[in-house]
C-alpha cells in the first residue's frame, strides 16, 4: 500500500526529526511509524495533532527551486506533502518533505511513551 493511502485519516501524533542524520520519525494515531531518510527539506506548519485529510506525492516548483538553491539534484529526491485540510488556505496545517528514502512500521502493542 503507498504511504499516501497509509496515513488518509490518522493523525499526527509525534514528530521527531533529527538534523544531523537527516532523518525525520512521523507516529500517526501512535500504531504506525514513518521514517524519511536523507530529508534535504521538511517544511512543518503545525501539523502535529491534527487529521490528515490529504496526501499527495507530485512535488511542487517550490520544492524543486529550493533543492536547487541548497545544491541539490531535485530528481535525486521524493516529495511529499500532507495536510489537515487542502481547501483551508488561512489556516494552513500541512508538512512538506523532499527524501530519498522511506520505511514504515507498525507499533500496536508497543508501549505508549508519556509526556
Amino acid at each position: 500500500m503507498d504511504i499516501s493511502q497509509k496515513i488518509l485519516g490518522k493523525r499526527v501524533t509525534r514528530i521527531y526529526h533529527n538534523y544531523i542524520d537527516k532523518s525525520l520519525l512521523i507516529y500517526f494515531d501512535e500504531d504506525l511509524l514513518v521514517h524519511f531518510y536523507e530529508c534535504a527539506i521538511v517544511f512543518d506548519l503545525g501539523i502535529v495533532g491534527h487529521k490528515i485529510t490529504y496526501a499527495s506525492h507530485s512535488g511542487t516548483l517550490g520544492i524543486s527551486f529550493e533543492l536547487k538553491k541548497i545544491g541539490q539534484d531535485p530528481d535525486d529526491y521524493k516529495c511529499i506533502i500532507f495536510s489537515r485540510d487542502i481547501k483551508d488556505y488561512e489556516n494552513k496545517n500541512e508538512m512538506v518533505i523532499s527524501y530519498k528514502n522511506i520505511k514504515t512500521e507498525s507499533t500496536k502493542g508497543c508501549p505508549k511513551s508519556e509526556p
